[in-house]
């Protein structure tokens, strides 16, 4: 058992186990009065991989991750995984590794337009900070076991305010929608028929709840125009 203070990089403190469990596949410890990284493994068999860094950037629309090791044993393959809260992650690439090897190696891998892991939200959910997204390795051997990087944050552009109208066929007459910024008391919204005539037209506390109730509407294509901070924004939906 085997424990660092300082993340996966280590260095790696023999720790004497008080106990196992080979039916539980546990291992137990005493004493221990700090939070620490925790891995198995055997002192005259090193761990497979010597990680010696591991950054996540974002690069425009991307987020470049890079890493090192100083020495690989029977590596197989680094698997990359993202996760918008940092405990739920998905496996999102894959990068092939040395194999065996003394030599320190370096290893890049770009997560492609980031920002599809934004989804719109009613505008009074939205948090007023940055979008944050988080990654870590797992680098797996050829005897398929598991070590795991530190976690790294890479903060997301904000994207530019949406209006949403969903669905975009309105078989009831509940107009459904949501704006991806907040709305102020001064925001003004209307909807307008294929000749340019208005008929809904709604402003401030109206507004709040995502839903306002159209008049009996003929077939046809229909626009949703908001008006927010002196600028302008549009959405359409049909009406059958």
């Amino acid at each position: 058992l085997f424990r660092s203070s300082t993340g996966t990089t280590g260095p790696w403190q023999p720790i004497a186990s008080s106990g196992r469990n080979a039916t539980a596949n546990t291992v137990t410890a005493t004493g221990v009065n700090h939070f620490s990284v925790w891995t198995l493994g055997q002192q005259n068999n090193p761990l497979p991989v010597e990680l010696t860094s591991f950054t996540a950037q974002a690069q425009g629309p991307d987020a470049l991750l890079r890493w090192t090791t100083a020495a690989e044993k029977n590596s197989a393959y680094f698997a990359l995984e993202s996760s918008p809260d940092g405990v739920q992650f998905q496996h999102i690439g894959q990068v092939a590794a040395q194999g065996t090897t003394t030599s320190a190696h370096a290893y890049q891998w770009r997560d492609l337009h980031i920002t599809r892991y934004q989804r719109p939200v009613l505008y009074y959910r939205l948090r007023y900070q940055r979008p944050v997204l988080y990654y870590r390795l797992r680098q797996v051997d050829q005897d398929s076991s598991v070590q795991y990087s530190s976690v790294q944050a890479v903060h997301l552009e904000a994207q530019a305010p949406q209006l949403l109208v969903y669905p975009t066929q309105v078989t009831d007459q509940t107009l459904r929608y949501s704006f991806t910024a907040p709305l102020g008391a001064e925001a003004l919204l209307a909807v307008y028929n294929s000749t340019g005539q208005v008929v809904l037209r709604e402003h401030g506390p109206q507004l709040a709840g995502g839903e306002l109730r159209l008049p009996n509407l003929p077939m046809g294509w229909y626009v949703v125009q908001l008006l927010v901070n002196h600028k302008s924004y549009s959405a359409r939906f049909y009406r059958p």
